[in-house]
């Protein structure tokens, strides 16, 4: 009897001990707490490196971005002995007003060898992005870039707008009257030069009558054609094309006038403005005299405050070149490479490499 009570109580006492010893395995709160409190930790360590792994693989696809606008700047070359037109007026038409509304830029030009040909093609002789009735006949935008984004011309870090719609912004809404017209913003802008001249030179630049500086002491330049050869001081030395994809003092304010593909009117020296002897009066959409440095926050010609919307600044040519890259912005060289350039690059090593012929061999980083 002894045996058999023995033998029937020796699986409840395991029980026991099994429960006991489950019950001993199991989390307290504390402990649920301890564990919680590391893995925060350990997210909050990885986050920052996951963050910026993130934008360096989007620098490397914007720096992508101009290896390919090099590229094609080459094969323009080799194709028709000379680099595109910095911006260009359409034909004259004596019904409209302005002909630059039918103009376009480099960007246009550079289509056909970055395998758009068809888009290249469709678009013909009126890039215009306007419509506008003010000063004679309508000027019909091209319904070919109408809402066209080609991501090439876009860097991946921006968080600006990639049209200019209808009523987006003061600038676009003036212009649409109220159409639903939108075009594209572009993130890279062509170098007509540099202000002031590295070597005092006075003939090469002019005050512009909105503000800044225009000038021609670049490789893109409004209404002349340059070639290779005229990178005087080196195509390693001497910057074509750089970004400008981030925001001034938090607003977008890039050289996008009605949209990314517009023209320009005249030259440097033709273009003078009706009611200011001197003053320099051409359109220079997507193009840039670089002036100040790199994702500068506050310079002499944008003062915000002057301008209710963004019609001015977007037409001061001596714009700011910036981005949202940590400390800097890609660049393409005349060559075709690409450099990183820092905010704390000096200006006047910045102007010199804006400038095609100033005698100052200086080294893009």
């Amino acid at each position: 009897m002894q045996y058999l009570t023995t033998v029937f109580r020796t699986p409840a006492r395991r029980m026991g001990n099994l429960e006991k010893g489950r019950r001993n395995a199991a989390f307290t709160l504390v402990e649920l707490l301890v564990v919680i409190a590391i893995i925060g930790m350990l997210i909050a360590l990885l986050l920052p490196a996951v963050q910026a792994a993130r934008e360096a693989a989007r620098r490397m696809a914007c720096s992508n971005n101009l290896k390919q606008m090099g590229l094609a700047l080459h094969n323009h070359y080799d194709a028709r002995q000379s680099l595109p037109l910095g911006g260009w007026a359409g034909q004259s038409d004596p019904w409209i007003w302005e002909p630059e509304f039918i103009g376009g830029n480099w960007r246009h030009g550079l289509l056909p060898f970055m395998e758009q040909t068809a888009i290249y093609d469709q678009v013909g002789k009126n890039c215009s992005s306007f419509e506008y009735k003010g000063w004679g006949a309508p000027v019909p935008f091209n319904d070919v870039y109408h809402e066209l984004v080609l991501e090439v011309y876009r860097c991946p870090s921006t968080t600006n707008e990639e049209l200019l719609k209808c009523g987006s912004t003061p600038l676009g809404a003036y212009w649409t009257k109220g159409r639903d017209l939108a075009f594209m913003t572009h993130d890279y802008v062509g170098v007509m030069g540099a202000y002031p001249d590295p070597v005092g030179r006075t003939d090469n630049w002019r005050p512009y009558y909105l503000g800044g500086f225009v000038s021609n002491s670049g490789m893109l330049v409004a209404n002349e054609e340059r070639g290779l050869e005229s990178a005087v001081d080196g195509t390693s030395n001497t910057l074509i094309v750089i970004e400008q994809s981030g925001t001034y003092q938090k607003r977008d304010i890039r050289n996008t006038y009605g949209g990314g593909w517009t023209g320009t009117k005249d030259t440097l020296t033709t273009g003078n403005h009706p009611s200011h002897p001197g003053v320099a009066f051409i359109y220079p959409t997507g193009m840039i005299t670089l002036a100040w440095a790199i994702n500068a926050q506050s310079v002499p010609d944008i003062d915000l405050t002057n301008y209710p919307n963004d019609w001015g600044p977007v037409l001061i040519p001596s714009n700011v070149a910036n981005s949202f890259h940590a400390s800097g912005v890609n660049a393409l060289r005349t060559d075709g490479s690409v450099a990183f350039l820092n905010n704390s690059l000096a200006v006047s090593v910045l102007c010199a490499l804006g400038c095609r012929d100033d005698g100052q061999a200086v080294a893009a980083p």
